[in-house]
């Protein structure tokens, strides 16, 4: 077996053995690789030896181990106790990686305001049907508040334009197109003058795309009497 120790001060022949020289010899010796040969190096009340059980907490000095003493990608996941409580500060701050996963348990109830969420971003499917209590919610899916001739008042919703190519005739386009032509239409006509009243109001075609309605005034609740402008602001809503 090769040495243990190696040390730079030797005996010459005849040489007399004082304690100096010991002494020196023991300060300049170093272990070698075969000091812990078939075992663990250990310490032991300040003394180093060749031991099969490692090295126990009780055999290392207080605040011994530094950043130096662990080898990079060294602590796992195991090797942290589930009660270790480790504070936020030690966690890195910015986005979380992509392989998290945030669940519904995760988010405390009432804490999302109307500035977490983007504006256009809640969509029809969250708002129709049905709901934990009470009657169904259904979203409207355009509005409009127009003048007799067709012009918008406000910026309504979904409506990019209202027509009147001719007395009482208005053609409405949506600025999205539906998703089928099975939407409702409500209609509000305004008023005509005091001594005349509208008795009718129908869509007469529909796309996608937007859809027509008429404004007649007739005694037989029909589209054949007389096609007449409304007088006042009228206003209609979409729901589908």
């Amino acid at each position: 077996m090769a040495g243990v120790v190696e040390t730079t001060n030797t005996f010459a022949t005849n040489d007399v053995i004082t304690s100096t020289a010991m002494n020196n010899i023991i300060d300049q010796t170093l272990f070698t690789e075969d000091a812990i040969s078939g075992g663990t190096l250990a310490v032991i009340s300040g003394k180093l030896k060749v031991a099969t059980s490692g090295i126990t907490s009780n055999e290392m000095a207080v605040n011994s181990v530094t950043t130096n003493t662990i080898a990079d990608s060294a602590i796992t996941n195991a090797k942290i106790s589930a009660s270790a409580a480790i504070g936020l500060s030690k966690l890195a701050t910015g986005a979380l990686p992509t392989a998290i996963t945030i669940t519904s348990a995760n988010i405390v109830d009432g804490t999302i305001a109307t500035a977490d969420i983007a504006n256009a971003n809640i969509t029809a499917a969250k708002l129709d049907g049905a709901q934990p209590s009470g009657p169904p919610i259904y979203g409207a899916r355009a509005w409009a508040c127009f003048q007799p001739n067709g012009t918008i008042v406000s910026t309504g919703g979904n409506v990019s334009s209202i027509t009147n190519p001719s007395a009482g005739q208005y053609s409405v386009t949506f600025t999205t197109a539906m998703p089928n032509v099975n939407y409702a239409i409500v209609i509000n006509s305004g008023g005509l003058a005091a001594n005349e009243a509208v008795n009718y109001a129908s869509a007469i075609s529909r796309t996608t795309s937007g859809f027509s309605f008429v404004v007649a005034r007739a005694t037989d609740g029909t589209s054949s009497g007389d096609l007449v402008n409304m007088t006042s602001n009228g206003s209609l809503v979409v729901f589908g």
